[in-house]
């Protein structure tokens, strides 16, 4: 017997949701779930804004990172603490040097 765990979305949020998830599997996808900490899921989220250059993706991916492994964890037990719970929008945003006068 199969189960299946379904969440009720408009199509435009589970489209987006669904490609958001694509390019973080891409990033997160080599680590196995209890190797995951909250550096590592920050380190993702800085690289993936790297390449989105939108605070409104960064805000989408971390969404989707929290939800996810909250799901990992509370819903399905595939891990037990979820390394996301404290995850936040890390304050810098770029990896440049600043430039001093």
């Amino acid at each position: 017997m199969k189960e299946y765990f379904e969440i009720n979305y408009k199509y435009s949020t589970a489209k987006r949701y669904s490609e958001t998830f694509e390019t973080i599997k891409k990033e997160i996808g080599k680590y196995k779930l209890c190797a995951l900490t909250t550096y590592i899921l920050n380190q993702v989220l800085l690289k993936l804004y790297q390449k989105s250059g939108t605070k409104e993706s960064l805000r989408n991916y971390q969404k989707v990172i929290k939800s996810s492994l909250r799901d990992a964890t509370n819903y399905f037990g595939f891990i037990k603490n979820n390394p996301a719970g404290d995850l936040q929008i890390p304050r810098v945003l770029s990896f440049e040097p600043k430039k001093t006068a």
